[in-house]
C-alpha cells in the first residue's frame, strides 16, 4: 500500500529530529493529544474563475471549507480535497 504524502512528512520530521513533537508539546516528553501532528502548510492556487472553480469542488470529492472572501489583493475561498488536504483558490479579479 503507497504511503499518503502525510505519512512521508512524519517519518521525514522523526528522521529529522525525533524529539520534534515532544518538545512542542510542551514539557520535556509530554505529548498534547489536542494539539494536531502536523498542520503543514496552505497551498494556494490562482484562477482567473473563482466561482467556477468552486463550483466544481463538491462534485469532485471535496468540501467547502470556507467560501468566498475578500482578502488584501483579492479574494479567495478554501476547500479540502478527498484526502482531506486543505487548499486555497484566489483571483485577483
Amino acid at each position: 500500500m503507497a504511503k499518503s504524502r502525510l505519512d512521508v512528512l512524519r517519518a521525514g520530521t522523526r528522521r529529522a529530529c525525533p524529539t520534534l513533537g515532544r518538545r512542542l508539546a510542551g514539557r520535556p516528553g509530554e505529548v498534547k493529544r489536542d494539539v494536531p501532528e502536523f498542520s503543514g502548510r496552505l497551498v494556494v492556487i490562482y484562477a482567473t474563475e473563482l466561482e467556477a472553480i468552486e463550483a466544481k469542488i463538491a462534485p469532485a470529492g471535496g468540501k467547502i471549507v470556507r467560501k468566498t472572501y475578500p482578502f488584501p489583493g483579492g479574494r479567495r475561498f478554501r476547500f479540502s480535497d478527498p484526502s482531506g488536504n486543505e487548499l486555497a483558490v484566489w483571483t485577483d479579479r
